[in-house]
């Protein structure tokens, strides 16, 4: 339910802000959450490295977080231009695309738990994208 009220809040800022400004308090706000949850991770397991050690680790962080930021202004852009029930089935393929990923570089295993809720999104996805919008004769009175 926060990641659907997160592309709603996104949609609401891209009708009055740029997509650089959207992207931009987007990252600020999630990397705020993300330093304030720190201090737990490193209470689980103080054997974690907390800073990347080498050039490599250095390197990779920052082309995720530009990827990130790359991620976060064109979805800004996006809707800024086109209705949310448009764009969010698109947006919930992110999923299934981490069920990929994660299978084939990370070896997670698929468990019939993930495949039942992968399928569900998919489902609820083309039902949601094929859905006529039905306008009451009213409202098109007044259109």
């Amino acid at each position: 339910m926060l990641y659907a009220w997160n592309l709603i809040l996104m949609r609401q800022q891209s009708q009055v802000a740029s997509p650089s400004e959207v992207s931009f308090f987007q990252s600020l706000i999630s990397g705020a959450w993300l330093l304030l949850a720190l201090p737990f991770f490193l209470l689980v397991d103080p054997a974690l490295p907390a800073i990347p050690a080498d050039s490599t680790m250095w390197a990779l962080v920052a082309l995720s977080a530009a990827l990130a930021v790359t991620s976060l202004f064109l979805l800004s852009w996006a809707y800024g231009r086109e209705e949310a029930q448009v764009l969010v089935p698109v947006e919930y393929s992110a999923f299934l695309w981490a069920l990929l990923l994660g299978a084939i570089f990370y070896s997670d295993p698929l468990r019939w738990t993930t495949l039942v809720g992968a399928a569900l999104i998919v489902v609820g996805c083309l039902i949601a994208a094929r859905r006529e919008r039905h306008v009451s004769p009213a409202i098109e009175a007044v259109a």
